[in-house]
């Protein structure tokens, strides 16, 4: 892995809700939550120093909803709302990210899952390795020769294109065909009913494509192949939901995301106020 300047994309939510759920309930003597902050903060001082990036963009879900509840008005209703504790982070950390230098990124109408892989074509096309630093398995999609997924919390498990095919049998370009068969019970993406991982990796192998198979859906025999065709409309769909797009309309340039200096000043009123003593006399 060419891990020279890459470009980091930090999928932000995803690892502060890690945090939350990793490390205990910490609080300030305001009574503030500061557990997610601290562990996000603490990976993200340590990836500025392992990696050395010049650019950088920590992406969040805008508030409020996107194109693909347009879509399906159902998509992500099972999910439970926001822990409080977690929630009232967010501003925190955002204030926290911007005064280390760097650019927090929220577009309201699409997810950050688009954002990331927007700012990854962005930089593929200016031949600019990147990191994105996440373990959110839509991502494998964007996966290439120049494009990795790192999980650092994880030991820094490194996820390349072998690992993708390792993982689910095929391709990062054919994630989005696999995930819409099997659908996704956190997003409430439907897929089709007893298509599993395994059946879904046989099928594409066989078929080539999500089109194939759905060309060939009256050959497949069984109950399976019955599901199949029933819910070939759905499946249209959920292939729908589970494909990024690549093509946001970002509010800033790929080169806004470049790193300035932090705010030392800031920094170290935001040290105190939650309470973090112990990276007030280090460098940033």
């Amino acid at each position: 892995m060419d891990t020279s300047k890459p470009v980091l994309l930090i999928d932000c939510l995803f690892w502060m809700h890690r945090a939350f759920n990793a490390l205990p309930k910490l609080n300030n003597k305001y009574g503030e939550p500061t557990g997610a902050l601290y562990g996000v903060l603490r990976m993200l001082r340590r990836l500025l120093l392992e990696y050395q990036p010049e650019y950088v963009a920590v992406v969040l879900d805008a508030p409020g909803k996107t194109f693909r509840h347009k879509m399906f008005s159902e998509y992500k209703a099972t999910r439970k709302p926001l822990d409080l504790a977690l929630a009232q982070q967010i501003g925190p950390m955002c204030a926290f990210i911007r005064a280390l230098g760097l650019t927090v990124l929220q577009v309201v109408g699409v997810e950050a899952d688009d954002v990331i892989g927007t700012l990854t074509q962005q930089a593929s096309s200016l031949e600019l390795p990147v990191i994105i630093i996440s373990g959110d398995k839509d991502l494998s999609q964007l996966v290439d020769y120049k494009v990795w997924i790192v999980d650092a919390m994880n030991n820094n498990m490194v996820t390349d294109i072998s690992k993708v095919k390792n993982k689910f049998g095929v391709t990062p370009n054919l994630i989005g065909d696999w995930l819409a068969l099997v659908g996704d019970i956190v997003d409430n993406i439907p897929g089709i009913p007893g298509v599993g991982a395994v059946t879904a990796t046989k099928w594409l192998h066989k078929y080539g494509s999500l089109d194939g198979i759905i060309a060939n859906a009256s050959a497949i025999p069984g109950r399976v192949g019955e599901k199949l065709r029933f819910g070939i409309k759905n499946l249209l769909l959920s292939r729908q939901l589970v494909t990024l797009d690549c093509r946001v309309q970002l509010p800033i340039t790929f080169e806004e995301i470049h790193i300035t200096a932090p705010d030392t000043i800031l920094l170290r009123y935001l040290y105190q106020r939650y309470e973090f003593s112990s990276w007030l006399s280090e460098k940033i």
